[in-house]
């Protein structure tokens, strides 16, 4: 009994969604925009040479509301937002503009299959505001900030966990966005005439792309222009 009802509220479910849904009229959309349904939005994996055994995509349709910074969670939402669209985008069925004392909240229920259970997953978003916060069954798992182009003006101490799991991520733009991002958080500390401190959490502290952000200069650029060249040379 208990089978048969959840299966019937999962079709209810889904059909609410399909109904609740549609693209913001009156916007310029292309011929591909136009065929744009909640059941077939990117479903593709985002990174296809690194594709999983095992994975399950959440773009779709999630519960969306928009509060002031100020509040708390919603308690309750005011609609449907197709993801990964953005708000201001026809698409995403919303079509509002955010303004910087926006806060918005997202929320999507499903179910992970049984052979996953007692098993590592990986919750992965590829890609948010600044700054986010993520539950899951109402438990904080983890909190982003993106600092680049902030100005945090009492900001004397920078710390970076496992910074070697970035250098050593198998893609081979992995040196480069090291570098990039290190460059840019180290720089968050000290922004006033009081000199700032990073702390790097590694296993090899004279790693190469680690000491070119200690000692910035020219020899990454040019290390890096090497190696493109000897690539691109092989692949000829």
């Amino acid at each position: 009994m208990k089978s048969k009802l959840f299966l019937f509220s999962l079709f209810t479910t889904a059909l609410v969604q399909a109904q609740s849904w549609k693209a913001v009229e009156g916007r310029i959309m292309s011929q591909w925009a136009k065929e744009v349904n909640p059941e077939n939005v990117w479903q593709e994996y985002p990174r296809p040479q690194f594709e999983r055994a095992q994975w399950k995509n959440l773009n779709g349709l999630w519960d969306y509301a928009i509060l002031k910074t100020n509040q708390i969670q919603p308690k309750r939402f005011q609609g449907k937002i197709l993801v990964p669209f953005s708000f201001e985008s026809p698409l995403s069925g919303v079509g509002k503009n955010i303004s910087p004392e926006d806060k918005m909240w997202y929320k999507k229920s499903f179910t992970l299959s049984k052979n996953w259970k007692e098993k590592d997953v990986i919750l992965h978003f590829e890609a948010v505001d600044y700054q986010c916060a993520v539950w899951v069954n109402d438990i904080l798992v983890g909190t982003q900030m993106v600092t680049k182009g902030l100005d945090f003006r009492h900001v004397k101490l920078v710390g970076v966990l496992n910074a070697d799991q970035l250098i050593n991520f198998p893609d081979f733009r992995a040196h480069e966005r090291s570098f990039q991002l290190l460059q840019q958080v180290a720089g968050r500390a000290g922004r006033t005439d009081t000199r700032g401190k990073v702390v790097v959490q590694t296993y090899n502290p004279y790693h190469t792309i680690l000491q070119q952000v200690q000692y910035i200069h020219l020899s990454f650029h040019t290390i890096q222009l090497f190696f493109c060249m000897e690539v691109c040379l092989f692949l000829v």
